[in-house]
């Protein structure tokens, strides 16, 4: 990546705990860790993905103090032969037991680490480098810039947890609400905490579908103060639309306005300056997903079990909660027999992926995500492709459903109540109700041996079910 503007780091909330737990357990004597890295790049955005962390003991200490800590080179050598042959990034981190607040680096620990930036730079010039220092009540990271060859600080610590903790280090910037939003939001203020309307302001969501549930999110995400939106949807408006596509009119049908153009305008309605970027793609194409992996949080809108499959992947393999909506109606002699939907809330690394319950019909996820001409072949040799007959769908259900899921975003950002993965709703009742459901430990998709915190190291294969493996940076055969 040429010149980092912004930099995070994110973890899960069990590594981190772990982390911290062993770098402050003892307070008169300094720890340290390494973590194994891997990145996601994005528009000049890097977020550093913690894979796995290599806790170090004293017998890997040349010397260990109260005050001072120094690795055995045979020790950071095994850890970088594994970054050269493994593609991974680096992080290294000790602590200062001894810091109550604003921890900083020492003047040794920045000597040192200009030292290992360019050591590191010269033998492994395809990995990314960063360092950390934990206090009691703080934390501060550094991260090496090669097209510059500058050190920066990292701008913010990410930790994937209900809710969600934002850890900005002690060195990086802090941002601030400006006066017309603290009136503008006032009411909002009053329930969330200016804390809470900044992390709304801040946050990056990505929408995939913009159809009923879809719209409703992007309104409703753009009166609560959300300012920056990616919208994901290769559909144009058709009349069949009108009933419960909130903004849409005749006159986006006659010029087959595309969804995310009408999203857009409806957002920009709401905020003129809010920044909106549109991908009118399929999911499965390479830009979508590369759009996709540079937000901070997913809605999944579309219901569609090979977009629920690269959703899930995607927020597994980037260390992204992911919330993915589904509604249904069935009839019967033209009456409701059955009326609502459910949202599932993927949080990577702290609870299932919907691979983990089987919410995702792998047969159907293939045929979703064939090309053209697979579908063209299949028809050619006879095979179906199941029912094409569009589903019942009504504004008021689609509502319902969009409102509840970004509940359960405030929450993730505020921490309002206790946190629910899986809501089931049932309007005919009417009910809502929560579902147990557990993580897999041995789930091909969200387990240490799947896709877990893989970034960039490996490909999410389009049009697939499967993955494959990217060639690794720096490996040698």
């Amino acid at each position: 990546m040429k010149n980092i503007l912004h930099s995070e780091i994110t973890f899960t909330k069990k590594m981190f705990d772990d982390l911290r737990a062993h770098l402050l357990a003892d307070r008169d004597i300094e720890q340290a860790a390494f973590a194994l890295a891997a990145p996601n790049a994005s528009n000049r955005t890097l977020r550093l993905l913690a894979h796995e962390i290599i806790h170090l003991s004293p017998r890997d200490f040349e010397q260990q103090s109260g005050i001072f800590l120094s690795v055995k080179p045979e020790r950071s050598k095994d850890i970088l032969r594994r970054c050269l042959d493994e593609g991974w990034s680096l992080i290294e981190i000790h602590s200062h037991p001894f810091s109550e607040g604003n921890v900083a680096y020492s003047y040794i620990d920045i000597d040192n680490e200009k030292q290992k930036f360019a050591y590191v730079a010269e033998k492994i010039p395809n990995i990314y480098h960063a360092t950390m220092v934990f206090g009691q009540n703080d934390l501060d990271a550094h991260i090496f810039d090669r097209d510059t060859q500058t050190v920066k600080n990292v701008d913010q610590i990410n930790i994937i947890d209900a809710p969600i903790q934002t850890i900005i280090p002690v060195s990086a910037a802090k941002t601030r609400l400006p006066e017309s939003d603290l009136e503008h939001f006032e009411r909002q203020i009053k329930a969330f905490g200016t804390s809470g309307q900044e992390a709304l302001s801040q946050i990056r969501v990505g929408i995939v579908g913009l159809g009923g549930v879809g719209s409703h999110l992007a309104q409703q995400l753009a009166h609560l103060g959300v300012q920056d939106f990616l919208l994901i949807d290769h559909d144009c408006v058709e009349t069949t639309n009108l009933n419960r596509l909130v903004g849409a009119t005749d006159k986006d049908v006659a010029k087959k306005a595309l969804k995310v153009e009408v999203a857009k305008r409806l957002i920009h309605q709401i905020n003129a300056n809010a920044r909106v970027k549109q991908q009118p793609l399929n999911i499965s194409e390479s830009k979508a997903i590369d759009a996709l992996k540079g937000v901070d949080f997913i809605f999944g809108a579309s219901d569609n079990d090979g977009c629920r499959l690269l959703l899930n992947r995607i927020s597994v393999q980037y260390l992204i909660p992911y919330l993915d909506i589904g509604t249904g109606i069935e009839t019967s002699d033209g009456k409701i027999t059955a009326l609502g939907g459910q949202i599932r809330l993927v949080l990577p690394g702290h609870g299932f992926c919907l691979n983990c319950n089987n919410s995702i019909d792998r047969v159907q996820a293939g045929l979703d995500l064939m090309t053209s001409e697979q579908v063209q072949l299949r028809q050619t040799l006879g095979y179906g492709l199941g029912p094409s007959t569009p589903a019942p769908s009504v504004i008021f259900l689609n509502g319902t459903l969009a409102s509840l899921a970004i509940g359960e975003l405030l929450n993730l950002l505020t921490g309002y109540k206790a946190s629910i993965s899986y809501l089931l709703v049932d309007l005919m009742k009417p009910s809502m109700f929560a579902v147990q459901a557990e993580r897999r430990a041995d789930c091909v998709t969200c387990s240490t041996k799947g896709n877990l915190a893989t970034g960039d190291l490996e490909s999410i294969q389009n049009r697939s079910t499967t993955s494959k493996k990217m060639p690794v940076p720096g490996k040698h055969k």
